[in-house]
């Protein structure tokens, strides 16, 4: 079986986007719904349930060594504060409780530390891996043995697809992230350099007498590249060991835990039965996309737009 190293940030903001206004007996449940969901979905697609669940810390070594990092993902207004707020909540009784109820055992979280650098921690240890997340950073973890799968594209991205797509080993992805910046994290690089001309240098296909090349050459002289590196290197060299070991899967704690957030479908029918193969390992059938399984999210859907006309 394969290990399915989950980006945990990302799946509860993917769930919270999508599910936000679902709730029991008024306390906000989709956060929670839509991330379990995500992991039963995940297993039967991968067919395993070996999970390694990785958090980002609030705190950030990286923003203590370059000021702007993800500067522009910290601007939230009171609104946005109050909202967020809810999806926060739900992510931490998942991280410190309820994973924890159902016999997930993999939790893992660092002070100062991403989960891109504990996925990537891990990646490099576990053989037969693949990292669920939307990331592009985490390509430079691909290998052979290593894939990545974006749940929101559906996309599976493989060291040899990596290497047609971008014509570079992924090992060398950091490198044009270092060169070009990284828009999504807010780190600058070499002004007018993007990812094409990053990787035009790397692999020594950049006429030597553009100004382009000259910028590049003039960066890596000033330490540009060099401060960039643990910005954008993969895992951070601040990253702690982790234990990694067996789950303890348990279907009365998941019982227990659907019963308080009012989560029934977890326990009923067809969605019941899908909990129970997960936890035995039992993937017989391929991810169920039966009748049933649409109903179930009809009916989710329809209670969110129920509850949005009541409002």
């Amino acid at each position: 079986m394969k290990t399915m190293i989950i980006d945990c940030n990302y799946l509860s903001y993917q769930a919270f986007y999508t599910m936000r206004d679902l709730d029991h007996d008024g306390v906000p449940s989709g956060v929670v719904f839509g991330f379990l969901n995500r992991l039963l979905y995940l297993g039967h697609q991968f067919r395993s349930n070996r999970f390694a669940l990785c958090w980002d810390s609030r705190k950030s070594y990286r923003r203590m060594e370059y000021s702007e990092y993800k500067s522009h993902r910290r601007e939230h207004t009171d609104d946005e504060l109050a909202t967020y707020s809810i999806l926060w909540e739900q992510m931490d009784e998942l991280k410190y409780h309820i994973l924890q109820e159902i016999g997930f055992n993999n939790i893992f979280e660092q002070w100062g530390i991403e989960a891109d650098d504990l996925m990537a921690w891990i990646a490099e240890r576990v053989p037969d891996s693949v990292i669920v997340t939307s990331d592009e950073d985490l390509f430079q973890c691909l290998t052979e043995e290593t894939e990545i799968f974006n749940p929101s594209s559906k996309k599976s991205w493989t060291k040899r697809s990596f290497e047609i797509e971008y014509g570079i080993h992924p090992k060398d992805w950091w490198r044009v992230k270092a060169i070009g910046g990284c828009s999504s994290d807010n780190v600058k690089g070499v002004a007018g350099v993007g990812e094409k001309k990053a990787i035009q240098w790397i692999t020594r296909k950049m006429n030597p007498d553009t100004k382009t090349f000259e910028k590049i050459e003039a960066a890596i002289e000033a330490g540009l590249i060099d401060r960039n590196e643990s910005l954008v290197r993969l895992p951070h060299p601040a990253t702690k060991d982790l234990d990694i070991c067996e789950d303890d899967f348990d279907i009365e704690g998941l019982k227990f835990v659907a019963q308080r957030y009012g989560m029934n479908s977890f326990i009923e029918g067809p969605q019941f039965k899908r909990w129970e193969d997960l936890f035995a390992g039992d993937f017989q059938v391929v991810e169920d996309r039966s009748a049933s399984a649409r109903h179930e999210r009809k009916q989710t859907t329809n209670k969110i737009r129920d509850r949005r006309r009541k409002r």
